[in-house]
Order: C-alpha cells, then sequence, then structure tokens
C-alpha cells in the first residue's frame, strides 16, 4: 500500500478533537504537518489553517491522503460520512458515542478502534477509555499515545464502552453539579460567588489528587474526614439519609440505558 501523506486526519474538527489535536501537538508526537483535517464549519477549517494543519476538500480526500483517521463527527452525521470512506484503507479511531465497531467497519472497509474521552481532554486531564483489540501492536501503541497526550488512557473491551459512558463519558457533568451545589450553598451562607466557587472548585480538585494518590480506599479516605462529634459527619449523615449513593445509582443507570438505546438503534 502506497504510504499516505499525512500520519492523522481527523474528520470533524470540534472542541473535543480539537483538544486531542492540540495535546498531540504541545506533546511533539506529530507536527502540524503531519495532520489533515475536515469540517463541514468554514470557521473550523480557518482554526485549522492558523493552526498550520492540512485541510481537505471533503471526507473522501481526507480518506485519501490520511494513514489513521479520526471520526470525531456526532453520531447522527455518521451515515453521512461513512460511503466517503469505504476501500480507502484508513485505520480508524472512532470517537463517536454510541457507534460500535463492527457496525463503522462494515460501512467502511477499515480496522476500526474505539475511544471514549472525556471533556476535561480540554485541559489535558482528561481520561480515554479504548478498545484497540484488532489492531497491531504498532497501531495500538500509536493510538493509546494520542490519548495520553491530553490525560490517562484504560483499555477494555468494546462491552464495557457502555459503563464507560455512564462513569467518565458523561461523569464531569455530575461533578460540575455537585459543585455547582456548594458554591451555591456558599453564597447562602455568605461568601462572594467568586470565593464560594474558588473553593468549591479547588476542593474537588485536591480531593481527586488525593483520591487517586491515597492507598486509601474511598469509603476509608471519607471516614478519615469525618472527626467523631466534629462537623463533616453531619453533611455525611445528611448526604447518607437522603440517599446519595442510591440517587446516583439511578442516575448513572438512566445514562447507561439511553448510551444502550442509541447504540441498539444503529445496529439496527
Amino acid at each position: 500500500m502506497q504510504k499516505k501523506a499525512f500520519k492523522l486526519g481527523i474528520i470533524g474538527y470540534g472542541n473535543m478533537s480539537g483538544a486531542i489535536c492540540r495535546g498531540i501537538l504541545k506533546s511533539g508526537m506529530l507536527r502540524p504537518e503531519d495532520i489533515i483535517v475536515f469540517d463541514k464549519s468554514e470557521l473550523s477549517l480557518k482554526r485549522a489553517t492558523t493552526n498550520g494543519l492540512g485541510v481537505a476538500k471533503d471526507n473522501s480526500d481526507i480518506a485519501e491522503r490520511a494513514e489513521y483517521l479520526m471520526l470525531a463527527v456526532k453520531p447522527q452525521s455518521a451515515e453521512e460520512v461513512f460511503p466517503d470512506l469505504y476501500g480507502k484503507n484508513n485505520i480508524i479511531i472512532s470517537i463517536m458515542a454510541g457507534i460500535e465497531r463492527e457496525y463503522i467497519r462494515e460501512r467502511t472497509g477499515s480496522s476500526v478502534a474505539r475511544a471514549m474521552p472525556n471533556i476535561p481532554v480540554v485541559a489535558g486531564c482528561g481520561v480515554t477509555a479504548i478498545d484497540c483489540s484488532e489492531m497491531t501492536l504498532r497501531d495500538r501503541e500509536f493510538i493509546s499515545n494520542i490519548f495520553q497526550c491530553v490525560g490517562e488512557v484504560v483499555e477494555t473491551d468494546e462491552t464495557y464502552m457502555h459503563a464507560v459512558t455512564a462513569v467518565s463519558g458523561s461523569g464531569p457533568a455530575y461533578f460540575f453539579m455537585f459543585i455547582d451545589a456548594i458554591a451555591r450553598k456558599g453564597m447562602k451562607l455568605g461568601l462572594t460567588a467568586e470565593i464560594s466557587k474558588k473553593l468549591a472548585v479547588q476542593t474537588a480538585l485536591g480531593a481527586a489528587v488525593v483520591a487517586k494518590d491515597s492507598e486509601f480506599s474511598l469509603e476509608e479516605l471519607t471516614r478519615q474526614v469525618c472527626s467523631p462529634g466534629g462537623t463533616t459527619i453531619e453533611a455525611v449523615r445528611i448526604f447518607e439519609a437522603q440517599g446519595l449513593f442510591e440517587l446516583t445509582d439511578k442516575a448513572m443507570q438512566a445514562c447507561y440505558d439511553r448510551s444502550k438505546d442509541l447504540s441498539e438503534l444503529k445496529l439496527k
């Protein structure tokens, strides 16, 4: 097979794929001249040009010119893209939610890896679950390295991607809501909006770092903050009495179920 002009092509140059691209360039893994993009938005293409990236004229053009091809379009737009990719001998990296590898492979004729990054990749501290099980070692390493440029990477079987969606894909929204709830109460207690938000955000960040690095379980870390007869235990008792764990379970199950529904719709 003839060597293609670009190492990586990106179809759909939006917030997520743009952040991944910036991480790749910042790390030095690839140079701007190694990457080509295509997007329906002229503004997105202008941004890509400003960053020194190559710009394709359409989906077929980018598939012809790139070895690895990241699909970062909305799932509902995928059917418009697939026919242009068929038979182009790409190695496809899909970050589209809910569309399974077999479905993509049948419509493109190419090997497919699935990846589920989350929005903190924009800050270089995301987490991405990948399934590269049908790839060669060379391709697995390249794909893993892409996402290591913007955070942590875990490898898992595609069958668990719905669970990944419920935990990390959608997870940032849960934490944003909880931080917001804490900040709002801080304001009710007399703090300014700026101070309350800063305290809530930094506390969440610090707690996450401790949870990541500690040898103790999350349950034990909670106990360590709760001094007998102190203040924290009173808040924790309310969370327990009001069913924090049960509510979280129900919310994440709804997210998981919706992910499965979307996947099954595509496979019909």
